[in-house]
């Protein structure tokens, strides 16, 4: 039987130095599937409003404290945070090398923080967009600060999930992933790129021409969706990797 080469021994030894050990790859996987559908509790909206949803209502403001089901939103978006954290700590603890990886988990971990903070300490106080009266509040500065730091973690938290994703393709193009993979990875990447700037278009018309100018809960459950797509990726190509 022919020995192996160096350099193969040398690729397979790196390859496995860079993929997580058997049970920390699961963990990472199946924490980042499970905290997808966890993070995805809005589409419940309709099984407790027995409506359509309103195209302009922000979907945080579901979980305003002051919302009838605000408390499971919050518990949901609470859990999503906790699991997707587990999910990235043991992905980086079982990665050694590959910087682009450890970039994508880091930025994961990140997005989990901010979604903690916009369930606990930074969550809205009120919907702005159904209620003239917590818009007054908001326009004069009457809410807590948690209420006005809502949007920087959420700001914050989409940058998060855009780095994390393009650090994931990088990686999946540098290692020659399957051609599936590749493809996969940048349709998601330009999704969630594209309605993130939607969604951001859709704020700014809606601020200056009046509520209703440009429906931003649609393209805020868009850009949702595409948020799920990326942490579903994630976890599919976390358990595709060979340990």
């Amino acid at each position: 039987m022919a020995r192996p080469h160096r350099s193969d021994v040398a690729a397979d030894r790196t390859h496995e130095r860079r993929s997580p050990s058997a049970p920390l790859r699961w963990i990472a996987a199946a924490g980042a599937l499970l905290g997808a559908m966890l993070y995805s509790n809005w589409l419940l909206e309709m099984a407790f409003t027995r409506s359509l949803p309103d195209p302009d209502l922000f979907i945080s403001e579901l979980a305003a404290t002051d919302q009838p089901h605000g408390e499971w939103f919050r518990g949901c978006d609470l859990a999503a945070a906790v699991i997707l954290l587990v999910a990235a700590a043991a992905a980086l603890v079982g990665i050694r090398r590959d910087r682009w990886s450890r970039t994508g988990w880091w930025a994961l971990a990140v997005f989990a923080v901010t979604t903690a903070l916009d369930s606990t300490v930074w969550t809205l106080v009120c919907a702005s967009s159904s209620d003239a009266s917590c818009a007054t509040r908001e326009a004069t500065g009457a809410v807590p600060i948690g209420h006005q730091l809502h949007l920087l973690s959420s700001v914050v938290g989409v940058l998060a999930a855009i780095v994390s994703l393009f650090a994931f393709v990088v990686v999946d193009l540098r290692e020659r992933a399957p051609a599936s993979v590749r493809h996969i990875g940048l349709f998601m990447l330009t999704a969630l790129i594209g309605t993130s700037i939607w969604t951001t278009a859709a704020v700014a018309i809606d601020s200056t021409a009046g509520a209703g100018a440009a429906e931003v809960g649609i393209a805020q459950r868009v850009q949702l969706i595409a948020i799920a797509g990326w942490l579903i990726f994630v976890a599919v190509r976390t358990a595709r990797a060979r340990a």
